[in-house]
């Protein structure tokens, strides 16, 4: 069996035997009855991640790292049981000094890490905790270089 070059015309289905029903079917949109493929989906805004998150996985990294460490420096004493009217068993939540903290850093990283979806005012409010706290020397039109 010879591979035909550019000269050569392709037999109808490549040659292949049962391959001419197949060439049959319509082109563009998969077998006849089937809807066509469904593109990937896109982020919700420009800078999102495929999972619609501006900075990645930061947000889950940032609430991680705070939450260990409130259980290795505050123990029991950071954590609270939070309960809802359909909820039996509760939910452990951060107590308020940890809560604070951690929205305070999720705000930065916000504001950090995705810079173009956040105003220059907006991005200084964002930060300002965490300024505060003795970071000045980042928030917005400082920080390291990219």
């Amino acid at each position: 069996m010879s591979v035909p070059t550019r000269t050569e015309p392709r037999p109808p289905g490549g040659g292949q035997p049962g391959a001419e029903e197949h060439d049959a079917l319509p082109r563009g949109g998969g077998h006849v009855g089937l809807p066509p493929p469904v593109p990937a989906p896109r982020p919700p805004f420009p800078g999102a991640s495929a999972l619609g998150s501006p900075i990645g996985s930061g947000f889950l990294v940032v609430s991680g790292a705070v939450r260990a460490a409130a259980r290795e420096r505050g123990g029991p004493a950071a954590f609270e049981i939070e309960y809802d009217e359909d909820d039996e068993q509760g939910d452990e939540v951060l107590t308020a000094p940890w809560r604070r903290a951690t929205h305070a850093l999720l705000h930065a990283a916000m504001a950090l890490g995705a810079p173009h979806l956040t105003a220059e005012p907006d991005r200084a409010i964002l930060t300002g905790p965490w300024r505060a706290i003795g970071n000045a020397d980042v928030g917005p039109g400082r920080g390291p270089a990219r």
